[in-house]
């Protein structure tokens, strides 16, 4: 699952347009990735410690990402960059929907919330 949930994760991340987000794979085997355009002002590096990374942020998007960095699966010399770049990717893809997409590209990021009756909702 791991080597499938890494190509998901980084055919997204080929998709980044608002900054340049470089991953540092620190594991044996491990590569540095960068994704985005190289001339983006807005930079940011996720340095990767555990490939379940990936399987979590594949499953649980945002959700994931958040509870993959409070586990330690992944940090960054500086968190706020990489939050703002998939930020802007989420605002990127919401705006491309108002144009009549079926919702797919604005839920690549959010997880589904669950209502009261526990029934997850998009």
């Amino acid at each position: 699952m791991s080597r499938l949930a890494r190509a998901a994760v980084h055919a997204a991340f080929r998709r980044i347009v608002s900054g340049r987000l470089e991953v540092e794979e620190a594991y044996a085997g491990g590569r540095t990735l960068g994704f985005g355009p190289e001339s983006a002002a807005l930079r940011g590096t996720v340095v990767v410690h555990d490939p379940a990374f990936y399987a979590r942020l594949a499953r649980d998007r945002s959700v994931g990402l958040g509870e993959a960095y409070a586990d330690g699966q992944w940090d960054s010399p500086d968190v706020v960059a990489p939050l703002r770049i998939a930020a802007l990717e989420m605002r990127r893809s919401i705006r491309a929907c108002t144009s009549g997409c079926s919702g797919r590209a604005a839920s690549a990021w959010a997880r589904p919330t669950p209502t009261a009756g526990g029934t997850p909702t998009t």
